[in-house]
């Protein structure tokens, strides 16, 4: 690691991290590797302890912070005091501290609060998953909109940033939002607390590449320098079906290739990456204090499809297939047909914090999936599971020009 001293000339060397440091020269490791790549695969080509690692790390990290001058200040981004390590980890937190910095973000709807016990708590990584046109989209731009209000409205007094994978956001729908959010609280709206189109800064990305460099590199900065309080992706599950789930035919044709990027090796692949998207996006919401919700997409469920979770013998109860709907938000008959499950698998599920489901059901066998008729459907929102509200709790919904509406039961 010759660069160390060109780059921090301060750094103060000691017998143990002369060692690391002559090993991390041995192996070519540059400082740019060091805070990049991945500390465990660092770890196990120089044989350095991880944790040895992680504290010299941690060194150079502050070493950088205060020879340009930003050493991290939590108060600022509304947090506690509390030293943060090089993976945006929090430390020195107690539960009181962190029951202090939960904040919750209005969903914009009074009913879908009550049911979430609060709205959307920042901090923290959540997924609003559910078929094309359930409301996914719509509920993501009422929370723009809510950011955008005062803390006794519900909101942040902060921007928003919108992360598309499929379209550009709709601005048509999201101008139509904001003005109804202003006749809703003209009464109580500051001439400071202005709701605008200028608050939510949207990108649009079309490949995972262009996904992860923004979510590494362009997203933080955004974060940091305009007053950021939610960042919205969707959805999450676009561009790695584009990547992982259609191999092109030339691919299927190299048998070199095809051992390598389909079957389980591709899934292996597909984890890999879910697991690191997520690690970036918990990481900074916790860093931020930030509310991080994405959309996800959904596949058939082949398996066990028509059986109630009543209808499973004893031997099966320990069955993936039995235990999912406990977990995946479908599987209920309760609220319709139980042939959905949320897109990406049981790797993505482990790493979300929360999970709402959106149902969307026809009335009758009449119904097409393209009927205008919002009278055609029975809408049901289902909290999966979330650290802050009773998981299982429903609100019955429908969706009109003013947004997504509870219904009072």
């Amino acid at each position: 690691m010759s660069d160390l001293l060109s780059v921090v000339p301060d750094f103060m060397l000691t017998p143990q991290t002369h060692k690391i440091v002559l090993s991390l020269e041995k192996h070519d490791i540059t400082i740019s590797d060091l805070l990049v790549l991945e500390q465990l695969d660092i770890s196990k080509r120089t044989s350095i302890s991880l944790l040895d690692l992680r504290r010299f790390i941690k060194e150079v990290a502050n070493a950088l912070h205060s020879s340009i001058g930003s050493a991290y200040d939590t108060n600022e981004r509304g947090n506690t005091t509390a030293e943060v390590d090089n993976g945006g980890v929090l430390l020195g937190m107690t539960a009181f501290d962190v029951w202090k910095s939960q904040v919750y973000i209005s969903t914009g709807d009074s009913e879908f609060d009550r049911a979430l016990n609060g709205g959307v708590m920042t901090g923290g990584l959540t997924e609003i998953v559910g078929e094309s046109g359930a409301g996914k989209t719509q509920i993501l731009l009422q929370l723009c909109c809510s950011i955008q209000l005062p803390r006794s409205l519900g909101g942040l007094s902060k921007t928003a940033v919108y992360i598309s994978t499929e379209a550009p956001i709709s601005t048509r729908r999201l101008i139509q939002l904001l003005s109804s959010f202003r006749a809703r609280f003209a009464d109580n709206l500051q001439p400071d607390n202005e709701l605008s189109t200028d608050h939510v800064f949207s990108i649009t990305c079309g490949d995972l590449e262009s996904q992860e460099h923004i979510l590494n590199y362009q997203l933080p900065v955004v974060v940091e320098k305009h007053n950021v309080g939610l960042v919205v992706l969707d959805s999450v599950a676009a561009n790695f079906r584009a990547e992982y789930d259609r191999v092109p035919n030339s691919i299927l044709k190299n048998e070199t290739l095809q051992k390598k990027k389909t079957g389980p090796a591709l899934l292996a692949e597909r984890g890999k990456q879910l697991i690191k998207m997520a690690q970036t996006l918990r990481n900074l919401a916790r860093l931020y204090n930030i509310a991080v919700v994405v959309a996800n997409q959904v596949s058939d469920r082949f398996e066990g499809s028509g059986r109630g979770p009543n209808s499973v013998s004893d031997g099966e109860t320990m069955t993936l297939d039995h235990q999912s709907r406990w977990f995946t938000g479908w599987g209920d008959e309760s609220y319709g047909v139980d042939n959905k499950v949320p897109a990406l698998g049981l790797v993505w599920t482990n790493c979300v914090g929360a999970r709402i489901a959106l149902h969307k059901n026809p009335r009758s066998s009449n119904v097409s999936d393209h009927s205008a008729s919002e009278s055609s459907w029975n809408r049901v929102m289902k909290i999966v599971f979330a650290p802050w509200a009773e998981g299982g709790t429903v609100c019955r919904y429908v969706i009109d020009l003013d947004g997504v509406k509870g219904k009072i039961e």
